[in-house]
């Protein structure tokens, strides 16, 4: 199933992956990018947050991580070990269920249990997955040390974009991005480009226009009437 709509027709739309619903502003859900998973290279990409984000934790999966769309639950980015993930509105590094604690903070509003951001910000995401080390950056200013290393990344795996939040937000893939790479090394993510909008079910979701359809014909045959449906995306 996918999640969002993209902004342009070449757009990447990433997979729903946790969550009862691919409507970001009503639940908790977890997004990313399974299909594009990266075994070796130095990659890089942003994702923007928007003002009342809630629960933020944004970073990269394996593909170990288990899809369970359409099931509410509190287990995303970082919440296993296939997970490693960075949370500026607590502070926190997330990995293996564990709550590290990190040197950048992000604006926030609200009391505790009800914390969201209280300004937009562009969460840079580097990896190194020969060297096996993560980075992030809270609105270009990158941590001078790896967020996660060898200790919490084994070898072999394939990791790819991932995003879990209450909120609105976007994935930036290049080749324009707000504030650009921890170096020169660090190339943007293979197979994607551009902009992906995190803020709504994508228009033209074949499951979603099926259901609706389905619900369309059965009230046409209740009520002995007739007519067409036409579906315009703005």
């Amino acid at each position: 199933m996918n999640a969002t709509a993209p902004t342009d027709s070449l757009a990447p739309v990433p997979d729903l992956l946790r969550g009862s619903t691919a409507d970001p502003m009503s639940d908790w859900i977890t997004i990313g990018f399974p299909k594009h998973a990266q075994e070796t290279g130095q990659w890089f990409f942003e994702v923007h947050l928007r003002e009342e984000c809630a629960a933020p934790q944004v970073g990269l999966l394996s593909t170990s991580f288990q899809s369970r769309p359409g099931s509410k639950t509190g287990q995303g980015v970082g919440d296993d070990a296939h997970g490693w993930a960075a949370d500026g509105l607590s502070a926190s590094r997330w990995h293996g269920g564990r709550n590290r604690s990190w040197s950048q903070v992000w604006q926030a509003k609200g009391g505790q249990g009800n914390r969201v951001l209280s300004a937009g910000v562009t969460v840079g995401v580097a990896v190194d997955l020969d060297a096996r080390k993560i980075f992030f950056a809270t609105d270009g200013q990158w941590d001078e040390v790896p967020a996660f290393s060898e200790e919490d990344i084994p070898l072999g795996l394939a990791l790819y974009p991932a995003v879990s939040l209450k909120g609105r937000a976007s994935f930036c893939f290049g080749p324009e991005c707000s504030f650009g790479p921890l170096s020169s090394r660090f190339s943007h993510w293979p197979g994607l480009l551009g902009q992906s909008r995190i803020d709504m079910p994508r228009i033209g979701d074949e499951e979603i226009l099926s259901l609706y359809k389905a619900q369309l014909e059965n009230s046409f045959v209740e009520n002995g009437s007739s007519g067409f449906l036409c579906m315009v995306e703005s």
